[in-house]
């Protein structure tokens, strides 16, 4: 009877547990069982896809231009998909815009990023980005103690003006948290600091999901600014 109970019991843990392993929609859900905001060095420790959105509006839109998507593999590596820039500047049908994830997985994701992009550049390579390192980088105010701006530091494989592949760097420069219900899934993250209009940095989370925030000059294993 005694081990009969010991093993209701642990059942009822790992059950417990398994429930607070989901702190955002999609595939990959965050492991995370949070209070407050997320450390956006905790959040990137995930498996999981954010997207890089821009356009006119200010305010996180269903319209806005997907820039780039980044599939970070939980492991301190993330593979950067870029997309059709000058399709977004010319409003050309090869643009893609935040509403054409609607109801996709993140392999789905990936797949119409990569498909739309070979497209640009069709017959000039194989457009296939690989996991790289990425860094994060924290940027102090004035008195060197409280955070400003973070920025996440990777490479990116991209076409040149010459068609050529070439692996470049990629900077995502992290300002204030930000989050919007589009359609029926929270988008939560932070409005990019260098953008002159609207710009994003989001993943899709559960709607009571408290957001994420920038980490501190005392992080552990960040470079400070």
């Amino acid at each position: 009877m005694i081990k009969k109970s010991k093993f209701w019991m642990a059942s009822v843990c790992c059950l417990v547990a398994l429930v607070c392993l989901t702190g955002c929609n999609g595939s990959n859900p965050l492991s995370l069982t949070p209070k407050g905001p997320v450390p956006i060095s905790e959040a990137l420790k995930e498996k999981r896809l954010w997207i890089e959105v821009w356009g006119n509006s200010p305010d996180l839109s269903k319209d806005m231009y997907v820039v780039s998507v980044w599939d970070f593999d939980g492991e301190g590596n993330v593979s950067v998909y870029k997309t059709d820039f000058a399709a977004m500047l010319y409003g050309d049908s090869n643009a893609l815009k935040l509403k054409d994830f609607k109801d996709l997985s993140d392999d789905q994701i990936v797949s119409l990023v990569k498909e739309r992009y070979a497209k640009k550049h069709e017959g000039k390579g194989e457009y296939n980005p690989t996991p790289e390192l990425y860094e994060l980088i924290v940027n102090t105010d004035g008195s060197g103690n409280n955070t400003s701006t973070e920025t996440i530091k990777s490479k990116a494989v991209d076409f040149s003006i010459m068609d050529e592949l070439r692996n470049e760097d990629q900077y995502i420069h992290l300002g204030s948290s930000a989050s919007r219900t589009i359609y029926d899934v929270n988008y939560s993250g932070f409005k990019c600091a260098s953008a002159k209009k609207g710009s994003y940095f989001v993943t899709a989370c559960e709607p009571n999901f408290p957001g994420f925030e920038l980490d501190t000059s005392k992080t552990k294993g960040i470079q400070v600014n």
